[in-house]
């Protein structure tokens, strides 16, 4: 945005569309988007910690070559 947010208003709305524009200051407001963030992160640290021993068991029992993980979804 800069020094001149009234240009980069602008340019969004030609980009976007005033009802685009729209959606995107609503998203950039909710507050409740870094919250949910925060509550997943605890959960993705945990499945890839276990990803991570799961595939350390496999190393500690030989196993060689590319081990395949799971990515969280």
């Amino acid at each position: 945005m800069g020094s001149h947010p009234d240009q980069h208003r602008r340019l969004m709305m030609e980009k976007l569309g005033t009802g685009g524009y729209d959606l995107l200051l609503e998203r950039a407001n909710d507050t409740r988007i870094g919250r949910r963030m925060k509550r997943e992160e605890a959960e993705i640290k945990a499945h890839y910690r276990a990803e991570l021993r799961r595939m350390q068991a496999l190393r500690a029992n030989g196993e060689l070559g590319r081990i395949e993980f799971e990515g969280w979804s």
